[in-house]
């Protein structure tokens, strides 16, 4: 659940920051292009760029928190497979959705693919991380 201010509790947020002390100019324009991107994700299949901030010194993207945690948690445990096809539909209705959209993800991996099981029919949410994301120019091509 995520509050509103009205309530006098904060918003959930990501924080994602590059690596390491100093970031180099092609990292920060592609953090800068990924806050730009905002207004064009639709939070069904993307976790939405809140706020392009700075925090100790460090350019900072601050993302709504969708709860659940990223795929790459799951690695190595054991799935049954009525989630394991769940888990795989949701990931490919979310990828469909950034392409009907006009974008291209160029580094899908379980590290950027967030996920949280449902309580009811236990159903899996995918909520799909672009971070590393272009808007599609052409015939397929990225600009």
């Amino acid at each position: 659940m995520h509050a509103s201010p009205a309530d006098g509790r904060l918003p959930r947020v990501l924080v994602v920051a590059p690596a390491g002390e100093y970031a180099s100019l092609a990292t920060l324009a592609r953090v800068e292009h990924e806050y730009s991107l905002a207004a064009e994700l639709d939070p069904r299949w993307a976790v939405r760029p809140l706020a392009l901030a700075r925090h100790q010194g460090r350019t900072v993207l601050v993302l709504d928190d969708p709860g659940g945690e990223p795929l790459d948690r799951l690695l190595g445990k054991r799935m049954d497979v009525g989630a394991f096809l769940r888990l795989a539909v949701s990931i490919a209705q979310a990828i469909g959705g950034v392409h009907d959209a006009g974008l291209i993800h160029k580094d899908i991996k379980p590290g950027n693919v967030w996920w949280r099981p449902r309580a009811v029919r236990s159903t899996h949410r995918v909520r799909h991380c672009l971070s590393h994301a272009a808007r599609t120019c052409g015939a397929g091509t990225a600009r």
